[in-house]
């Protein structure tokens, strides 16, 4: 499998992962982190593997919910789960920032109501708030029974995922990009289905790329908040690690 996975990251595109449910998809995508880590002053592509970043599930959804705020609350949500997974990542491995990162940081994100991010562990403590805020949001929205809190009450709102790969970039001297590899082992919430289809669709993957790991009958839609469709020619490629994507089609084609 080592040809799948060079074939995963050696390409920055954003990619749709074609392959069965299982510990064996996991193991291929998981050691991609140790094959490909965090380096300092190199230009090598960095994988992130994430199997905990979707929206939990709601059955009973209102009739009159606010839909794009929905998508607003499921775009932020995956923004900062994506940055909390990258800064964990960075703290674990003991990669130390330079305070100009922070600073950046603070001047670009900061609700400037609140104090200055002093530390990376303090930061990682703010991204788990803010991704833990829009989740609430979420469900609240959608069901109409909880309350959503008050998002002055958080020191970063709102991210810009794209920007703050680029400072982080500079601030470890990498000039690749962050191989974002989302492998949730079940069907995806149509809200963070769409919420990844987004960010196909801005082509940021100079920056960051999304490598979305699925069952081929798994993915709902191919548009986003916007109802505009993401071009596979364009703006993704696929990587089949087994024959599923064929059995699939083969499956379809007989209907």
């Amino acid at each position: 499998m080592e040809t799948k996975q060079r074939e995963i990251m050696d390409q920055s595109r954003h990619l749709w992962i074609y392959g069965r449910n299982g510990d064996q998809r996991k193991k291929i995508l998981s050691e991609l982190e140790s094959l490909y880590p965090i380096k300092l002053d190199q230009n090598t592509p960095i994988a992130i593997y994430m199997n905990s970043f979707i929206l939990p599930s709601v059955t009973d959804k209102r009739e009159n919910c606010d839909k794009t705020l929905v998508n607003i609350a499921a775009r932020n949500h995956l923004d900062f789960a994506i940055a909390e997974n990258i800064i964990r990542k960075i703290e674990k491995d003991n990669i130390v920032l330079s305070e100009e990162f922070l600073s950046h940081v603070n001047r670009l994100f900061l609700n400037k109501k609140h104090s200055r991010i002093e530390s990376i562990d303090e930061l990682l403590q703010v991204l788990k708030t803010s991704r833990q805020f829009f989740e609430q949001y979420y469900i609240s929205e959608l069901t109409g029974i909880t309350e959503k809190g008050n998002i002055e009450d958080l020191k970063i709102a709102f991210l810009m995922i794209d920007g703050f790969i680029r400072y982080l970039k500079k601030a470890i001297n990498n000039q690749s990009y962050f191989g974002i590899i989302l492998d949730h082992q079940a069907p995806f919430p149509i809200e963070t289905t769409i919420a990844i289809n987004g960010f196909v669709s801005r082509r940021c993957n100079d920056d960051i790329s999304i490598k979305v790991a699925l069952y081929p009958d798994e993915w709902e839609s191919y548009y986003d908040a916007n109802g505009l469709p993401i071009e596979a020619i364009h703006d993704y490629g696929t990587v089949e690690l087994d024959d599923s994507l064929k059995q699939y089609v083969i499956k379809k084609s007989n209907y």
